[in-house]
């Protein structure tokens, strides 16, 4: 008499593959709009309907925006993070720290800080608080601004602080998600930072694919970091992301770049020799 086969081994958690919500909705908000909208800035696309395009696409993107993250994780993306094999530590992830969910779920050991627990990150929050990042006053109230993220995936705590936390992590990679509309954290975050990994998700100059002509250093960090990124760290992977006709939104992985000094004898000595 055979006997039943033994139970299938149930994988680990950070064995499967991570949901990933956001990806599933930017497609299908993508899909809403016309055929012809992926050829949005051809010169012979008509201005008028570039025009209203460019406005439906953007209010899309901002509704997502708020309820997830200014840029669309993909299952490229995390394995490359997941790839590198270490802590990941996030300043300005946001009060969503969608990327961080995602990540935790494919098996990061990821941990996430923004100034602002409660709205941080959120463009309904910039609008009423004039910049990123800021408080609003509670007079106003609060459901307007307050995070609608978490309700399709598990929201992981996000920690209080700026580019002073990075000094307690620097055996981990640094990731950074737009964390420049306004301001300059990604540049006080290097400044603070002995580590040798970063990770940017956004816009890049030195990037495969530019951002637009008139945003040339993009909208994710500041020119000041990016030009101190390009001096001291050189670009080891790069994984592009879904986005929208108007973004260049990558996944770019950095080393820091290590110097050799040489030292050539004097002419002179040479004679003398």
């Amino acid at each position: 008499m055979s006997s039943a086969p033994p139970p299938a081994k149930k994988k680990a958690r950070h064995d499967l593959a991570p949901s990933n919500p956001y990806l599933h909705a930017f497609r299908s908000a993508l899909s809403s709009l016309p055929p012809s909208y992926p050829s949005l800035f051809s010169p012979s696309f008509d201005a008028g309907l570039r025009s209203s395009l460019f406005t439906a696409a953007s209010d899309l993107g901002s509704a997502l925006i708020d309820r997830y993250a200014w840029a669309v994780p993909s299952a490229e993306a995390v394995a490359l993070i997941k790839s590198l094999g270490r802590p990941v530590v996030e300043v300005g992830c946001g009060s969503n720290a969608y990327w961080g969910s995602v990540l935790r779920e494919a098996g990061v050991e990821w941990v996430g800080y923004d100034e602002d627990v409660e709205a941080g990150g959120l463009l309904s929050h910039e609008r009423k608080a004039g910049n990123r990042g800021g408080r609003v006053d509670p007079d106003q109230g609060d459901e307007a601004v307050r995070s609608p993220g978490g309700a399709d995936y598990a929201r992981p705590p996000v920690l209080q602080g700026g580019a002073e936390k990075v000094k307690d992590h620097q055996s981990s990679a640094l990731m950074l998600c737009f964390p420049d509309e306004r301001g300059r954290l990604s540049l006080d975050c290097l400044e603070n930072y002995t580590g040798d990994t970063i990770i940017h998700i956004g816009e890049l100059v030195l990037g495969s694919t530019p951002p637009l002509a008139s945003l040339p250093w993009g909208r994710s960090t500041c020119p000041e970091f990016q030009e101190a990124l390009a001096a001291g760290w050189h670009k080891v992977a790069d994984v592009p992301l879904p986005c929208w006709a108007h973004e260049a939104n990558a996944a770019t992985v950095w080393r820091r770049t290590l110097a050799s000094e040489i030292v050539y004898a004097d002419d002179d000595d040479d004679d003398d020799g």
